[in-house]
């Protein structure tokens, strides 16, 4: 492998962010291989990919990034896309099945979604506060900790209780793996 594809591989890899909740161990931990998260940022930034294109853009040899595709599909991080058209009839296209978001469009949703977060936001400063309330006289570990504070401690269990809250509305699933592709390095930009 060329010192620029390796370099290009890595740098795809450094620029996902896996996030998740729920029984999600095994995609996580799948997604902790850097030639696995430079694939998923390929299919990501540039749609559907062949084996032997994803092979071509890493500078890998076919049969270890077909290994990697394996086990992406397994684990549902990827599927066939059926709706692509093929060139060859025994070519296989693949693609993302998990969601995912550019840094470069978080602004334009935080923009978009802005009015809705004001409009609860007092709501939400509530529910804080009565989180916190009923967190500060307990005997749990975790919150007695010196290197945690109250505030951040109240702040992660509404972060994840949120999944919780969704999942028993049936608004969401039981788990639920995303990534968050930066896309702004590209171009010189960072992350706001």
């Amino acid at each position: 492998m060329s010192k620029e594809l390796k370099d290009a591989k890595d740098l795809f890899s450094r620029r996902v962010y896996v996030i998740g909740y729920g029984e999600v161990m095994d995609k996580m931990m799948l997604l902790d291989n850097p030639t696995r998260r430079a694939i998923v940022y390929l299919l990501a930034t540039e749609g559907a990919l062949t084996l032997k294109e994803i092979a071509d853009r890493l500078g890998l040899a076919p049969s270890t990034v077909f290994d990697h595709l394996k086990r992406l599909k397994s684990s549902g991080i990827i599927s066939e896309a059926e709706d692509q058209p093929k060139r060859f009839k025994v070519e296989i296209y693949y693609k993302l099945s998990i969601p995912f978001f550019f840094v470069s469009e978080l602004e334009e949703l935080r923009r978009r979604l802005e009015p809705i977060i004001e409009e609860h936001s007092e709501h939400l400063k509530k529910v804080f506060e009565k989180f916190k309330n009923s967190l500060e006289n307990t005997d749990l570990r975790c919150i007695k900790r010196k290197s945690t504070s109250l505030d951040l401690a109240t702040a992660a269990l509404i972060s994840n209780l949120d999944g919780l809250v969704l999942r028993e509305l049936n608004l969401a699933p039981p788990s639920l793996v995303y990534i968050i592709i930066n896309d702004k390095e590209q171009t010189g930009e960072t992350r706001s």
